[in-house]
């Protein structure tokens, strides 16, 4: 009788590890996304027209705290926003955010020119661009937002030579975190065009001032 008690006080002690084993057993797997950049071969990836060749300081990118996180955040509300616990960045989103930007300025401009902030001091840049990024989600399957500020500045900081506040939205073409990721990729290659005409319709004489 004592026997039979102890086998059954046992099974049931076990009874919350194998619950617990067997939902380990079920845990989803992270999967892990990069932004990708404006390539030649990719519609409105022309270079636009080459008035002056300069050196442009990226940099740099500042990202709101909400999305200053590993997990991709996805737009529920006008007020509500969530991250997607197993859908992430592969690395800091402010760094592949200026990469790729750096990527697509340089097919646009035609040059490989672009200094990543923070640069050298003995960097011979003509001009800065400074970003502050105010909203980069969207919806899947839905649409993406692409909301930010930007400066271009004088290679000194001290004279402002353009500056505009910029409100992009690319649709999701397609269900899931992919479609969401390149379509965010899109809304970046469009703020990359933004800034890449402006440089270039600068005053000739600007840069070397």
């Amino acid at each position: 009788m004592k026997k039979e008690l102890l086998i059954k006080l046992t099974a049931f002690a076990l009874c919350p590890l194998l619950i617990v084993i067997g939902g380990c057993g079920r845990t989803q797997t992270a999967k892990f996304y990069t932004l990708n950049a404006l390539t030649e071969a990719q519609p409105g990836s022309r270079a636009v027209a080459s008035g002056q060749d300069v050196t442009v300081g990226l940099g740099p990118v500042r990202l709101p705290e909400y999305l200053d996180r590993p997990q991709i955040v996805t737009r529920v509300s006008p007020n509500e926003v969530r991250f997607a616990e197993y859908h992430k960045w592969a690395g800091p989103l402010a760094g592949n955010f200026s990469t790729t930007l750096a990527e697509s300025l340089s097919t646009l401009l035609g040059s490989g020119r672009i200094a990543l902030y923070p640069w050298k001091s003995t960097t011979p840049i003509d001009c800065r661009v400074e970003i502050d990024i105010v909203r980069f989600d969207g919806k899947p399957g839905d649409s993406v937002a692409l909301q930010s500020q930007w400066i271009i500045f004088s290679k000194d900081r001290k004279r402002v030579l353009g500056t505009k506040t910029s409100s992009l939205s690319e649709p999701v073409n397609g269900k899931g975190y992919e479609a969401l990721v390149a379509a965010q990729s899109r809304a970046l290659a469009a703020l990359a065009r933004e800034i890449a005409e402006a440089i270039q319709s600068l005053p000739r004489n600007t840069p070397e001032e």
